[in-house]
Order: C-alpha cells, then structure tokens, then sequence
C-alpha cells in the first residue's frame, strides 16, 4: 500500500494535529492509518532524493503521537544489542547492552505493549538488524520507519514479508513557490527571506510569517515587504 504527498502548507496544518484526531481534516490518504496502533502499522516513510532536506520526514516523525502509545525513538547506526537495549531503557528497564543478553531483551521488547518504535535514516540499518525487527513486527509492535527508497529495495530483495506489511507514504520536498502562492500578501522576496532563514522549521515559518503580518497591520500596510520581514529575521542564528 503506498501513498504519495507533497508537503504543502495546508499539509503541514493537517499533521500538527496528528496526534489528536486525524480523522477530523480533509487528507488525499487515509491518514488514521498512518498512525501507529497496537497490533498494527508498520509504516515506511520515503524521500525520494538523495539530499532530503526540505522534505519535512524528521518533523513528520515528531508529529507522530498516538494518545495510548509511547514513542521510542531508535538511532538507526546502532548494533542490535545497542537498538534493543535503548529500546528498553526508554521504556524504564534497567539494561545494559551487551550480545549475551540480546535473546533476552528480544523477548522482553516482543511481550511488551502500549509503544511504538520510531526509526529515522532506516537505510542506515545494519543488514542484521531486520530479522530482530521482524520478530517484533512479528510479535504486533507497531514500527515507524523513515530513510531513503533503497530501504524498499533492500526490503524487496531480501524481506519480501516486512514489505508485504508496509503502509508506504512518500514525501516530495516543500518549495518556496509553494509559499510564494499561498502568501499572497507578502512580496516574494519577503518569502524567500523567511524561507531560507528557518531553514525548513515551518512551525518557526509560520510564526515568523504571523509576526510579519501583525507588524504591517500596525503600520496600516497592505501587505509585507522584505524589509518588513528582515526585522523579524535579525535575531535568528545565521544558516
């Protein structure tokens, strides 16, 4: 199952609310089965380029709170001693990673429930890493995983099973004409300021972009301007 997305603006608004009540927005995907539930989801979350900056998977992945389920977080160049090991910790086990008790937190981490694993840069993962995660796909936790489309391929060839499981979403990059459209009363070169300087944090966008908007009201302006907008940008960190 696989779904494609471009993660406009309207979208951006759309996830923030993720993990309340997706069912309430308009979405072009099923987005209630995006959200991880127990005994349920493994979902693959796709950039299609190679430099993903922009593209709003890690920020999506925050986004991501179910009410019932807490959120583990994996560092994918981990060793499976180390994955499951943290795994547990997060969930207030007391661990220590090492190979010999890999058998033994396996089998904790499958009799577990009320989590959910996230795993971002997952075409970073260790090739013997992905039996350990069938077994706890297996077992009914619900997985979360983000990388690069050779994750698919890799999974084609060599886990036909996990893929078979896999509810696919795949981001396109966010663009500033995306913006530049949707702002129609700040200036272009206003946007593009804005843009660049928040550096794909578009909860900072937009903030920054309500500021603007509130300052050109008090100046009785119709619309903002880019030195407008560069008086808001002064004080952020230089990109």
């Amino acid at each position: 199952m696989e779904w494609h997305l471009n993660l406009s603006i309207a979208h951006y608004t759309l996830f923030s609310h993720i993990g309340d009540c997706v069912a309430r927005y308009p979405s072009p995907f099923p987005l209630t089965e995006m959200v991880p539930r127990r005994n349920g989801n493994i979902i693959l979350l796709l950039c299609p380029l190679e430099g993903d900056y922009g593209v709003g998977k890690s920020r999506f992945l925050k986004l991501l709170k179910p009410k019932k389920l807490h959120g583990v977080w994996v560092e994918s160049l981990f060793n499976i001693h180390e994955i499951l090991s943290s795994i547990l910790k997060d969930l207030n086990y007391d661990t220590t990673a090492t190979y010999r008790r890999t058998p033994k937190y396996l089998k904790t981490i499958c009799s577990l429930t009320d989590f959910f694993i996230i795993i971002d840069e997952a075409n970073d993962l260790d090739r013997r890493v992905w039996p350990y995660l069938k077994r706890i796909i297996d077992a009914g936790v619900p997985i979360v995983l983000a990388g690069l489309p050779k994750v698919r391929t890799f999974l084609t060839s060599e886990y036909p099973d996990i893929l078979s499981r896999l509810k696919t979403l795949i981001l396109y990059p966010i663009v500033v004409e995306d913006f530049i459209m949707e702002y129609k009363d700040f200036e272009p070169d206003a946007i593009e300021q804005i843009y660049v300087s928040t550096k794909g944090d578009m909860r900072k966008f937009k903030e920054i972009c309500t500021d603007c908007r509130d300052r050109a009201n008090e100046l009785n302006c119709s619309f903002v301007d880019v030195n407008l907008a560069l008086e808001f940008l002064s004080d952020l960190p230089p990109h």
